[in-house]
């Protein structure tokens, strides 16, 4: 319990994103794909993240259990790719029509949910993956 009015310490957080994060969104946005953050964070939070990366729609303060009706949603706007990385995305990545789980970050339930895995934290392998599909 302090004794004062006087703060005798301070902690700061911050949220980083992953290697590679804002080269991916800019090749998605040349590829004509729309990407969206779906988040647990506040709006603030969110669009400072957001707008640093180039992400011009988000979707915030989504609790883990709401994630999956917000995919459900935003399947009746088009086929929607899910990329996740922990355990509470697990039912998120099996509704979506595309489910990408980030391996090396999460656990083997997501993995295993999902259509695929990246087998590390990076994102730039996303664009080997979207290049791939496009092949005949």
């Amino acid at each position: 319990m302090a004794k004062t009015k006087i703060p005798l310490g301070l902690i700061g957080l911050e949220d980083t994103f992953r290697e590679g994060a804002r080269e991916v969104i800019t090749k998605l946005k040349e590829y004509g794909i729309e990407t969206i953050m779906l988040t647990g964070n506040n709006e603030r939070t969110a669009k400072a993240v957001s707008d640093e990366l180039g992400i011009y729609r988000c979707i915030v303060n989504v609790l883990p259990e709401q994630k999956l009706n917000e995919i459900k949603d935003l399947q009746e706007e088009a086929l929607l790719t899910m990329i996740g990385d922990g355990v509470n995305h697990t039912p998120s990545l099996i509704k979506s029509d595309v489910g990408i789980a980030i391996g090396a970050a999460g656990p083997d339930t997501g993995m295993e949910s999902a259509d695929m895995a990246l087998m590390d934290d990076g994102l730039t392998r996303l664009i080997y993956l979207f290049d791939i599909s496009e092949k005949p």
